[in-house]
């Protein structure tokens, strides 16, 4: 499925943060852990995609839990991608590589059928109502991971903010080929700075766990 990136409206903003040191070492080694579909062979893996890891603290907790897995991570912000590639190389993490732009450029790269998971937690809510457009999450978000997806394969999504749940419930429930399995954290899943952040506001956690069928 082509997509158009010059006329899909972006769910982030391009924003620049200050590197720290080890951001910044680890930035410089983008290379070794950067995802090339020339270079990676995808058969008979188990992959998981991660889009928005923010730091990464969370996927570098996953891949330790699953060390035959490997894991694609989908990151625009600098300061996230050279942190976890500073803990990758420091505690020889090597199930992980990182394409570092917008996922709507990765899409294309990824074959049929090849995805056990796809994950996106706490996404930005772009809570005000003229922004709403702006959110990740929508039925062209699914109509291009949906057949990325094996059956069986899973859609993880992640969010404190109830009207984001509410337009994901309604989301969801128009696809016929996703079954709700989970409204539970799991076990894999650590809590995020951004999580625990909204719990301490009083948000609520709205897990959303499809399994595709």
């Amino acid at each position: 499925m082509t997509i158009n990136n010059e006329e899909r409206i972006k769910s982030f903003v391009a924003r620049k943060g200050r590197l720290t040191k080890s951001q910044a070492v680890g930035l410089n080694q983008l290379d070794r852990f950067s995802f090339n579909a020339d270079h990676i062979d995808l058969e008979n893996k188990s992959v998981y995609l991660e889009v928005g890891f923010g730091m990464g603290d969370g996927l570098i907790e996953m891949a330790k839990l699953f060390p035959d897995v490997l894991f694609i991570g989908a990151e625009v912000y600098p300061c996230g991608v050279g942190h976890l590639i500073d803990r990758c190389i420091k505690e020889n993490i090597s199930n992980i590589l990182i394409f570092h732009d917008d996922v709507y450029k990765l899409l294309p790269q990824l074959h049929r059928s090849s995805l056990s998971q796809i994950q996106i937690f706490f996404p930005d809510p772009w809570h005000k109502r003229k922004h709403q457009k702006r959110r990740l999450i929508n039925k062209s978000f699914l109509d291009h991971v949906i057949p990325l997806l094996i059956s069986g394969g899973r859609v993880h999504v992640v969010t404190d903010w109830a009207d984001y749940d509410k337009s994901l419930n309604t989301l969801f429930k128009s696809v016929n080929i996703l079954k709700r399995i989970s409204y539970s954290r799991p076990f894999y899943r650590s809590k995020t700075k951004y999580e625990k952040r909204g719990l301490g506001l009083g948000h609520k956690i709205f897990e959303h766990i499809y399994v595709k069928i």
